[in-house]
């Protein structure tokens, strides 16, 4: 079981599989470019990718998000998708 947040992100609920619905997205790096000459921070910590997932004010075009399978994604890419982030399921929107 993993927990989970609704649509909405009004409840905490446990969920068996939270991705019936199609490909399962586990992401595990959180990138982004912090300088004019292209340096990054990078985090596997669960903790903080989840924080900025969940707050769409943290949100800009200079981080990116790899997968388990390193695809990488922007923001724009996973809005309307449900990610799993350590033990947490999050549904990402605006």
């Amino acid at each position: 079981m993993v927990k989970a947040l609704d649509p909405q992100g009004l409840t905490n609920m446990f969920v068996e599989n939270i991705f019936s619905m199609g490909e399962e997205i586990i992401i595990v790096k959180m990138t982004e470019v912090i300088d004019n000459w292209g340096r990054e921070e990078v985090t596997e910590n669960a903790e903080e990718i989840a924080k900025v997932l969940k707050d769409p004010e943290t949100w800009t075009d200079d981080i990116t998000f790899t997968d388990q399978t390193g695809i990488i994604y922007f923001i724009d890419d996973l809005i309307g998708e449900t990610v799993m982030v350590g033990d947490t399921c999050i549904y990402i929107t605006e």
